[in-house]
């Protein structure tokens, strides 16, 4: 067995994978999301997307097809192959997501630095150390950018991992 790819109308993944749920025909439907941080008006909040944009997995059954005859056929459509046959996505690929998210099929994204871009920071030492910059992004050389006003301006500054701490 192996899931059929939906596509949805825009924004509407949550509502209709509910909905199709709610028909209780025992569709199985598969609708991961993806939490991750972002910086918002200076402070650390977090936003959960979909993962996949505009599209759904549903688990291929007999009456796979009675959806389209259902109260949400105007919100969606399976993705065919040139032949007419479902685009599948594999149970296993499915199962290693599932595997991943959290209970209410939600993952969370693993932080790539210890700040977000846009988060305030400030120097432990060096010229700087009493201005208050953003941070700008980790540099694989381990070094780390910061932006910090500087003679009615703003100049990016590099920095030794480490050296930069929340301000």
């Amino acid at each position: 067995m192996s899931y059929a790819v939906a596509i949805v109308k825009s924004q509407t993944e949550n509502t209709v994978a509910r909905s199709i749920e709610d028909l209780d025909l025992g569709f199985d439907v598969f609708n991961p999301k993806i939490r991750f941080p972002k910086v918002h008006h200076g402070r650390r909040v977090y936003r959960v997307e979909p993962m996949f944009r505009r599209y759904i997995l549903i688990k291929v059954c007999e009456q796979i097809r009675e959806i389209n005859s259902q109260s949400v056929r105007y919100f969606i459509a399976f993705i065919t192959t040139v032949d007419d046959t479902l685009a599948k996505v594999p149970d296993k690929i499915v199962q290693q997501i599932k595997d991943r998210c959290k209970g209410d099929d939600t993952l969370i994204m693993p932080r790539s630095s210890r700040f977000l871009q846009g988060e305030l920071v400030r120097p432990k030492t060096g010229a700087f150390v009493d201005l208050v910059g953003k941070f700008e992004e980790s540099l694989f050389q381990n070094k780390e950018l910061a932006t910090f006003p500087f003679l009615g301006g703003s100049t990016i500054v590099s920095f030794k991992k480490g050296d930069l701490v929340a301000a």
